[in-house]
């Protein structure tokens, strides 16, 4: 079993991305269209990337359009690899 826990695409999101950029939850959310609350939750681990917000955020930063749904896909792929199971 993995020691070292996955970053949440949130965490991925906060440091690579919106920290480097000086972009700030509340302006993503505006400039993309979606409710900050989404951006805060995401960057809190709280909620997933949905495809509507992971193409938003691939348009707004340039990246592929499966940039965020793969890593949303990978982390959760990879938590219920490691034991956690949702319906237990």
């Amino acid at each position: 079993m993995r020691k070292i826990p996955y970053s949440t695409p949130g965490e991925i999101l906060s440091e690579e991305f919106l920290q480097p950029l000086g972009i700030s939850a509340y302006r993503l959310a505006n400039d993309i269209g979606v409710p900050r609350i989404h951006i805060v939750e995401i960057v809190a681990g709280k909620r997933a990337i949905t495809v509507d917000t992971g193409l938003r955020l691939s348009g707004y930063f340039g990246v592929n359009n499966d940039f965020w749904t793969g890593l949303q896909s990978d982390y959760e792929a990879a938590r219920f690899t490691n034991g956690h199971h949702p319906w237990r």
